[in-house]
C-alpha cells in the first residue's frame, strides 16, 4: 500500500524488493554495517496512504560526483533508515540476499535482549514436566491403580488449564501495548486497570471450573472409559485439584502481566517455587501423613495456590497493580479486550486438537502397533518442540510492544531474528532424531513392531519440524499484534486441508502409518503459508493497522 513518487523504474523497485527486510524478514534480519547507513541527512516524508502518496527527500548524503545520477532507494538495517545505492555495481542478487539472512552467525542489537527473556522461558515450560513427574513417582509407589487415576484426573485437569490459557496471551498484549503507548502515571494506571479487570474475569472462569470439575467429576472421568478402583481414584484427586483452578487462572493472568512488561524471571521463580513446595508437601502429606492419592493432590493444590499469590506480591510490588483495581469490576470495554479474543482463541486451540484427535484415532484403527507408535512420535515431538516454543511467547511479547510502538523495523529485525534462530533450532532437532533413529524408540518401548513403525514415520517428523518453528514465532508475532481472528482462520483451514489429505492419503492411496505425519506437516505447511503473508503485510506496515 505504499508507493514512491517521481517516476520509479523498474529497475529501482526490483533493487528495493532485494533490499527491503520485509520481503524475507521471517527468515532473518539484514545485518552489516555501512558509513551510509550511519551518514547525516533529513528524510522529509509524506506517507501516503489509502489512495494518498508518500514522496521521500534525501538531502546531505555523501556521495562523489561520480554517484551523482545513480539510481538509489531506501531500505533499512537493524531498524535504522540506510541509503542504499541499486546501480549495478552494488545490486546484489536475490539469492546473495537469502544466504545473507540466513546466516545465524551475524549478530543484531538485540540478540542479547532475546536470549534475556528466552532462557527464563525455556526454564519456566520445564518445570510443568517436571512436577508431572514428581508427582508420577509419588504415586507410581502406591500401586497401578492409583497411577491410572491420577493419569486420567491429570489429563482432566489440564483440559481445563488449556481451554483457558488464552488469559496469558490476551493479557501480554494488552500490558505490552500500555506499556509502550503510555508514560508516567498514566502508564501504570493503564496496566493495573488491565491486569485488575483480567484478575476478575480469570477469577470467575475458575470458579466455574472448579464447580463443573467438582461436581461433574463422575461424568468426565467415565468419558475417558475408566471404571472401578480407576474412577475412584481419579475422582479423588480431581476435586482436591479442582480447589487450585480460581488460582491456576489468576496465574495465567499474572505471567501475562509480566510478560507483557518482559519479565520473564518473575514467572520462572514463581514455578520453581511451585515444585520445590510440590515435593516437600508430597513427602509431607504421603510419607509423613499416608494420605495417599488425596495427600499428592493437596500437596500439588496448595503449591499452585502458593506460587500465585507469590507472583501477585511481585505484580503489585512492581507498581503493576493496585489493590482499588483489585476490587474493581472490569468495564465492558475490558471484558470484551478479554473475552472476545479469548473466544476466537479457543476455537483456534479446538482446531489444532481437532486435527491431533482425529490423526491419532486414524493412527489407532490402521492397528494396534500404529497406535502405539504414534503416541510414541507424538511424545517425541512434543519433547524436541522445547527447542523453539520459547521464542514463540518472547516473540508475542516483543512484537506487541513494538508493534504498539510503531517500530516497525525493530520489529522485523526481531521476529525476523527469532525466525532465524528457531529454523536452525528444529533443523537440529530433525537431524538429531533422524542420527538417534535407530535407537531412540528402543528408550521409551521394546515392542520390535513398534520401534519398526516409530523408525518409518521419524524421518518425516524431522522434516516438518522447521515448519512448526517459523509458523510458531510469526503466529507468536500475529498474535501479539491482536491478529486473533485471522490466526484462528488460518488454523481452522489449515485443519480442514489437513484432514482432507489425511481421509486421501490413507483411504484413497492407503500409505498407513507415515501417511498421517504428511497429513500433520501439510497442516503446519498450510498455516505458514497463512501466517507469512499477514506478517508481511503487518510489517510493511507505517502505521499499525486496526486489530481484527
Amino acid at each position: 500500500g505504499v508507493e514512491q513518487g517521481g517516476g520509479v523504474s523498474s529497475a529501482e523497485k526490483l533493487g528495493s524488493m532485494v533490499a527491503d527486510p520485509g520481503i524475507l524478514g521471517f527468515i532473518g534480519p539484514s545485518v552489516g554495517s555501512t558509513a551510509a547507513a550511519r551518514s547525516k541527512r533529513s528524510i522529509s516524508s509524506h506517507h501516503r496512504r489509502r489512495g494518498r502518496f508518500l514522496t521521500v527527500a534525501t538531502d546531505k548524503v555523501s556521495s562523489s560526483q561520480a554517484d551523482i545520477g545513480k539510481p538509489q532507494s531506501k531500505s533499512f538495517v537493524n531498524g535504522q533508515d540506510r541509503i542504499e545505492d541499486t546501480g549495478e555495481e552494488t545490486q546484489t542478487t536475490l539469492l546473495q540476499d537469502i544466504l545473507r539472512r540466513l546466516n545465524i552467525f551475524r549478530k543484531t542489537e538485540y540478540d542479547g535482549e532475546i536470549l534475556r527473556m528466552a532462557l527464563p522461558s525455556y526454564g519456566s515450560m520445564l518445570m510443568d514436566p517436571l512436577a508431572s513427574l514428581v508427582d508420577t513417582l509419588f504415586v507410581g509407589r502406591l500401586g497401578v491403580l492409583p497411577l491410572a487415576g491420577v493419569g486420567v484426573a491429570n489429563s482432566l485437569f489440564c483440559y481445563f488449564s488449556w481451554m483457558f490459557f488464552f488469559l496469558v496471551a490476551t493479557t501480554t498484549s494488552e500490558v505490552a501495548i500500555a506499556k509502550a503507548t503510555k508514560s508516567g502515571t498514566e502508564q501504570s494506571e493503564g496496566i493495573s486497570k488491565t491486569v485488575g479487570g483480567a484478575l476478575w474475569i480469570a477469577f470467575a472462569i475458575g470458579f466455574l471450573s472448579m464447580f463443573f470439575a467438582w461436581f461433574g467429576a463422575p461424568f468426565f472421568i467415565s468419558l475417558f472409559g475408566a471404571k472401578g478402583g480407576v474412577s475412584m481414584f481419579a475422582i479423588e484427586y480431581l476435586r482436591i485439584r479442582a480447589y487450585a483452578l480460581p488460582a491456576h487462572m489468576c496465574f495465567f493472568v499474572l505471567t501475562g502481566a509480566l510478560r507483557g512488561l518482559q519479565d520473564f524471571d518473575s514467572p520462572l521463580f514463581a514455578s520453581v517455587l511451585c515444585n520445590v513446595a510440590n515435593v516437600a508437601l508430597d513427602a509431607f502429606f504421603m510419607v509423613g501423613l499416608g494420605m495417599g492419592v488425596a495427600g499428592v493432590a493437596a500437596a500439588t493444590t496448595i503449591a499452585q495456590v502458593t506460587s500465585c499469590l507469590v507472583l501477585g506480591w511481585v505484580v503489585v510490588r512492581k507498581g503493576c497493580l493496585r489493590l482499588e483495581h483489585i476490587f474493581k469490576l472490569p468495564s465492558k470495554a475490558a471484558r470484551d479486550g478479554i473475552l472476545r479474543p479469548g473466544a476466537v482463541m479457543v476455537m483456534n486451540e479446538v482446531s489444532e486438537s481437532f486435527v491431533l484427535t482425529v490423526t491419532s484415532a486414524m493412527a489407532t484403527r490402521l492397528g494396534p502397533v500404529e497406535g502405539a507408535a504414534m503416541a510414541l512420535a507424538r511424545q517425541l515431538w512434543g519433547i524436541v518442540g522445547v527447542f523453539w516454543w520459547p521464542l514463540a511467547i518472547v516473540s508475542q511479547s516483543m512484537a506487541a510492544s513494538l508493534f504498539a510502538a510503531k517500530s516497525i523495523e525493530a520489529m522485523r529485525t526481531v521476529v525476523g531474528r527469532m525466525g532465524q534462530i528457531a529454523f536452525y533450532a528444529a533443523s537440529m532437532a530433525g537431524l538429531l532424531l533422524v542420527i538417534t533413529m535407530p535407537i531412540l524408540p528402543g528408550l521409551f518401548i521394546k515392542d520390535e513392531a513398534v520401534k519398526r513403525a516409530t523408525q518409518l514415520i521419524l524421518p518425516i517428523i524431522a522434516l516438518t519440524l522447521p515448519f512448526d518453528a517459523v509458523v510458531d514465532v510469526v503466529g507468536g508475532a500475529l498474535t501479539g499484534c491482536k491478529q486473533y481472528a485471522y490466526v484462528a482462520r488460518a488454523m481452522v483451514i489449515a485443519a480442514t486441508v489437513s484432514i482432507a489429505i489425511l481421509f486421501f492419503l490413507l483411504h484413497g492411496l492407503r500409505v498407513g502409518l507415515p501417511g498421517v505425519w504428511i497429513a500433520l506437516g501439510f497442516c503446519s505447511v498450510t498455516k505458514l503459508a497463512f501466517a507469512v503473508p499477514r506478517y508481511f503485510k503487518i510489517s510493511r506496515s507505517v502505521e499499525p493497522e486496526p486489530a481484527t
